[in-house]
């Protein structure tokens, strides 16, 4: 199961779009209107709870942890993508080792 949650996302831009799809998902917005560069707060109302709802279930969801003080700096799609991008390449890394 954890190496399905990693295999999922296999580039940057199989993650962006993940991204949007939580997104969506998460602020009942259209697919076709998510934009990765709209700031969660600011431009689409998320309050604290919900940012820290969308990061719970995305770490659940690729089987990864965040360290706080990065978590803070997930404020649009795009950011999240480059700082969360790292770590899901971690696991992803660590999961074959162990595969090997």
């Amino acid at each position: 199961m954890e190496e399905h949650k990693v295999a999922m996302v296999g580039d940057k831009e199989q993650f962006k779009m993940a991204m949007v799809k939580i997104v969506s998902d998460k602020f009942d917005i259209p697919l076709a209107d998510v934009k990765t560069d709209a700031l969660f707060m600011e431009d689409l109302g998320a309050d604290s709870l919900d940012m820290v709802e969308m990061m719970v279930f995305i770490e659940e969801a690729l089987g990864v942890f965040v360290p706080d003080d990065q978590v803070g700096e997930c404020v649009s799609i795009d950011t999240t993508v480059n700082i969360l991008l790292p770590f899901v390449e971690q696991r992803r890394m660590a999961l074959c080792a162990k595969a090997s």
